[in-house]
């Protein structure tokens, strides 16, 4: 959970890139303020309901929606999709999540951070986590990056889209990983919200197995990294 930010134009990249791909954050004051008190009318946070992250209701069982199931075709292949499920307050689609990862080299090292909460602490991985309403997924991307290490990143470039709905044990996760570049290569990694350690690591160690890596992040990893 993370305070809303939007992208600011005081700071240049680098590699000179300008707006909108060099972004540095600037926080809002009007939603800090928001942020202090509950947004719910029965004095507590609410539950946001599995189905729907917008239903603030109790959480209902997910039905089968009016939609058909249908088949589909991959090649010669067809797979029988499940039918969809609903929430029966709301009548909100059971949808994936939507997660951003940030990967940032310096000369022979890669940036990681270890993981403080489950699933899989202590395993080590790219800066990432879920995209907050209203913000792109570059931005995302930089958030969760300054978030997580304190470094200021810019230059978002997308390297890939992990999208297995097996890859993460909770739910269906569909991540978005960018490359992205230092704002000052000088800095140093400070661990912070979701991560109990931030470092930059030779690539060599993280090629040959010397940290374990959460999830696909190893697959992520190796095919940025490997010549």
């Amino acid at each position: 959970m993370s305070l809303r930010w939007k992208p600011s134009t005081k700071r240049r990249c680098p590699t000179g890139s300008t707006p909108p791909t060099c972004l540095t954050r600037t926080w809002s004051s009007a939603h800090r303020a928001k942020s202090a008190s509950p947004i719910s009318c029965f004095g507590k946070w609410p539950t946001l309901n599995s189905t729907s992250p917008t239903c603030i209701g109790p959480p209902s069982q997910s039905v089968n929606s009016s939609k058909p199931s249908r088949p589909f075709n991959s090649g010669s292949d067809a797979t029988e999709r499940e039918p969809v499920g609903v929430c029966d307050r709301c009548k909100g689609y059971e949808n994936p999540s939507l997660a951003v990862d940030a990967c940032v080299r310096r000369g022979d090292e890669v940036l990681l951070i270890q993981r403080k909460h489950p699933p899989n602490v202590g395993s080590w991985g790219c800066p990432g986590g879920f995209m907050d309403v209203g913000e792109t997924a570059e931005e995302g991307a930089l958030r969760e990056l300054e978030e997580e290490t304190g470094i200021q990143g810019c230059n978002p470039r997308l390297l890939m889209v992990m999208s297995d709905p097996e890859r993460d044990e909770r739910k269906h996760v569909v991540s978005i990983v960018y490359e992205v570049d230092m704002v000052d290569e000088a800095q140093e990694p400070k661990p912070g919200d979701d991560a109990a350690d931030a470092r930059f690591v030779p690539i060599a160690d993280v090629l040959s197995g010397v940290y374990r890596l959460n999830g696909d992040h190893e697959d992520v990893l190796r095919a940025w990294l490997q010549p």
